[in-house]
């Protein structure tokens, strides 16, 4: 009989609360049915029937998170975490809704803190075991991929650790990543281009401040010790420039003068005369290549160096133009007559190249 009287109470509340408060806790989202019960009690709608049906919600979203996790023994290390971010975001909502919980909500959501809280222990102590096993392998075989695994375990532990359980994990995480990082030293060859020297040393000295977490890049001699020494030799910057004519035909009419006849009514009627101008523009283009390679030489110096060699090259064309006229120049489009042959900066030219060349390198290595 008590159960016939819940069962009817529970209908009532379906009938009379918010409907999409309804709809979600129907579909089994009880998170949802929730915060759309407390928005309407918080407008003052409903306010029994929504705060029952909040009550509803929040014991069954409870009793799935603790069925789920009173079984974590069977579960696998990303479940866990998937179940603990869960938990902590019930909690959030929570805390927001407790002043409309029941004495059995507001138990249910002590419990689930103290779950939060074993759940954050069993995390921890599993991502520890863990990070140390990758920890003991990369100081007993000098693997930095076994010590980058360390060193994103401790960081990880970091994250949940909110008890501070674990106080070595900052000295951990230091360590770990010591010896994570592969130390680059770049020997940069001008090569012929002595008159470029400062420029490239002054463009690839750029790359000590860029290297990434697990990479540090050293110019020249800083390195000691280094895991590989790659030498950058620069190949001569080659110039080239290839000329080609081209005729190009214009026609204008314009009008001429006039003359006069007249209409069946005898009107007189102005008549236009038209002539036909014509031009020629004679375009004779200059293409100005440039191009320039560098050639990586790498020198493993401990088995821990993963560069390898290659080439990168950048080029760059610019293209001018002079311009003559024949013929009837009025005839000739404004934008051949108005064109004014630009300035050939060679010196932005080496510096774009020089800056893909750097680019190039960078993003290979880093």
């Amino acid at each position: 009989m008590k159960f016939l009287h819940q069962w009817i109470l529970l209908c009532l509340v379906f009938t009379m609360a918010c409907t999409s408060a309804k709809e979600a806790y129907q579909k089994g989202d009880y998170a949802a049915a929730v915060k759309k019960s407390m928005k309407e009690i918080k407008a003052e709608k409903n306010v029994s029937q929504n705060t029952q049906l909040l009550n509803n919600a929040f014991q069954r979203r409870y009793q799935e998170l603790h069925f789920q996790f009173t079984d974590r023994k069977l579960s696998e290390l990303p479940k866990l975490k998937k179940l603990y971010w869960e938990i902590d975001e019930f909690l959030e909502l929570a805390t927001e809704a407790r002043p409309y919980l029941n004495e059995i909500g507001i138990e249910q959501k002590q419990q689930l803190t103290q779950d939060e809280d074993q759940l954050e222990a069993d995390l921890c102590a599993e991502i520890f075991e863990k990070a140390m096993e990758h920890y003991d392998t990369a100081r007993l075989r000098k693997d930095k991929k076994e010590a980058r695994l360390a060193h994103e375990g401790f960081i990880e532990l970091a994250s949940f650790d909110s008890q501070k359980r674990y106080k070595e994990s900052q000295e951990l995480i230091e360590r770990s990543l010591e010896m994570a990082i592969y130390n680059y030293q770049f020997v940069i060859d001008h090569g012929f281009n002595i008159g470029y020297s400062w420029k490239i040393k002054n463009q690839f000295s750029r790359i000590v401040n860029k290297g990434s977490t697990y990479k540090q890049f050293f110019v020249d001699a800083d390195c000691n010790p280094c895991d590989c020494i790659i030498e950058l030799n620069f190949r001569e910057l080659r110039e080239s420039q290839f000329t080609s004519r081209e005729t190009k035909s214009f026609e204008k009419k314009i009008e001429d003068g006039f003359t006069t006849t007249k209409d069946d009514k005898g009107n007189t009627i102005r008549v236009p005369i038209y002539k036909t101008l014509r031009g020629q523009v004679i375009a004779d283009k200059t293409r100005y290549d440039f191009n320039w390679e560098i050639r990586a030489d790498v020198n493993k110096e401990t088995s821990g160096c993963d560069a390898s060699y290659n080439t990168f090259d950048a080029s760059r064309s610019v293209e001018m133009y002079n311009y003559s006229f024949s013929g009837d120049r009025e005839a000739i489009p404004s934008e051949y007559k108005n064109y004014s042959r630009p300035f050939l900066d060679k010196d932005d030219i080496i510096d774009d190249l020089l800056e893909d060349l750097f680019n190039k390198v960078f993003n290979y290595y880093d």
